[in-house]
Order: structure tokens, then C-alpha cells, then sequence
């Protein structure tokens, strides 16, 4: 069944939380038996975020997985949805335009999917089953997107910047740039959570969590415009 949280992502009041049923690369593999991959997203509305009020409204992924997911608004009043899944798939959703009703009364359409062409992409260029996902507008309208992951062989956490661009029916991704990042107290692993928040104009702040050996710490660790945490 579904069981794993893959993601959370607000945009106002809209919180929306992917849940994946999770099948190990093990099982995917060997296309094991129980293993029934399927996915959804859930919506809520947080006005009051001490008491949330969940959507009647799921959006249903069916048999795609769900690595991670993220939400930001259009300039329409609608919302535009990113879903990512452990092969790299992604799959863009949007919302009614002139959006002005709660969480509750969403509605999303899948518009466009996109999947990278492993033969064709330069080294260093791929895109990620990244772990988690976040979306930013600049202020000329570009939209981009910020995805956390963690190289397990080299213990290497790294976040990616993406450039995004959605029209019509199609979307395509371009790497602009990679950081890695290394947290102060303890080791800190991206395939813990981790997000980017937009402060104000000049400011893009990225936050990860450690935890200490014998768990009993756990630490928030904030980046500014360095790579050292705080």
C-alpha cells in the first residue's frame, strides 16, 4: 500500500503532500511480487495551520511513483504541480487559472511529462530522482527549479539548479548549476529532508537537517549565499 511521504510543498495556503507506495530499486528490478508501485498527492488547506483541513480532492498518480514533488503559483491565480519519479520522469499538473478558491475545492490536470534521453545527456547534466523539490520565479517570470540529492558512493550532497520552462503541452529541463553543501555540527545526508525558501528578492536561503550519532539531535541547518551552515 502507500505508506512513504514523498515530498511536501506549500504555496499561500496550499499544502500539498505526495505519498508513495515505494518499491526498492531491489524490486523494481526483479519485479517483485508485492510490490505494486502507485503513488498520489494530497492537498490541504493550512489557513489555520494548527488545525489544517484536508481536500476531498486527491490527485491520483496511478502506477507512477512519487520521488518527490513541488508547488508554486502562476500568474494566472492557478497553481502548476512538479512530480518526479525514481526513473527521473517528470510530470507537470496545473490547477483552474484564476484560482481563488481553498485546497479543498482543487482540481489538477496533467499537461505535460518529460524524460531524459540517457544517451544524449553530457556528463554531469542529468537530472536526478532528486530527493526532495523546490520551485522558484524569478522576476522576470523564469521559473526554476531546485532539487536536493545525495551521491551515496561519495557520501556528496549536492542541490541542483533547473531551469524550467512549461508551454503548451511540453516542458523542457536544463541544468543551469550544481552546489554541494556540508552542514557544521553533524554530517548532514539529502536524502533527509531538505528545501529552499525565497526570503525576499535578494535572498534564497536552503535548509537541511542532520542528526547526531545517536539520534538523539537533530539539527536545522540553514545555507545563505555560502556553503557553510549556521
Amino acid at each position: 500500500g502507500i505508506w512513504r511521504v514523498a515530498g511536501m510543498s506549500s504555496y499561500g495556503d496550499d499544502l500539498a503532500v505526495g505519498a508513495d507506495a515505494f518499491c526498492t530499486p531491489l524490486q523494481r528490478m526483479l519485479d517483485a511480487k508485492g510490490c505494486n508501485a502507485s503513488s498520489s498527492i494530497h492537498f490541504f488547506d493550512t489557513t489555520n495551520p494548527l488545525a489544517p483541513t484536508k481536500s476531498a480532492y486527491t490527485l491520483d498518480r496511478g502506477t507512477q511513483e512519487t520521488s518527490s514533488m513541488a508547488l508554486i503559483g502562476e500568474e494566472d491565480g492557478g497553481l502548476l504541480l512538479l512530480a518526479i519519479a525514481p526513473d527521473a520522469v517528470v510530470d507537470v499538473y496545473r490547477s483552474p487559472p484564476a484560482r481563488r478558491q481553498r485546497a479543498r475545492q482543487l482540481n489538477f490536470e496533467r499537461v505535460a511529462s518529460w524524460k531524459q534521453e540517457p544517451n544524449v545527456v553530457a556528463a554531469g547534466e542529468q537530472i536526478m530522482a532528486y530527493q526532495s523539490l523546490s520551485l522558484v520565479r524569478q522576476q522576470d517570470g523564469q521559473l526554476f527549479m531546485l532539487g536536493s540529492v545525495r551521491y551515496m558512493a561519495i557520501g556528496k550532497n549536492v542541490v541542483d539548479l533547473v531551469h524550467v520552462d512549461v508551454a503548451g503541452g511540453t516542458v523542457s529541463l536544463k541544468k543551469v548549476k550544481s552546489q554541494a553543501f556540508s552542514c557544521a555540527e553533524f554530517p548532514c545526508s539529502f536524502f533527509a529532508p531538505a528545501g529552499a525558501y525565497v526570503a525576499d528578492e535578494d535572498t534564497l536561503a536552503m535548509y537541511a537537517a542532520s542528526v547526531s550519532p545517536d539520534l538523539a539531535q537533530i539539527y536545522i541547518n540553514e545555507f545563505g549565499r555560502n556553503t557553510t551552515s549556521k
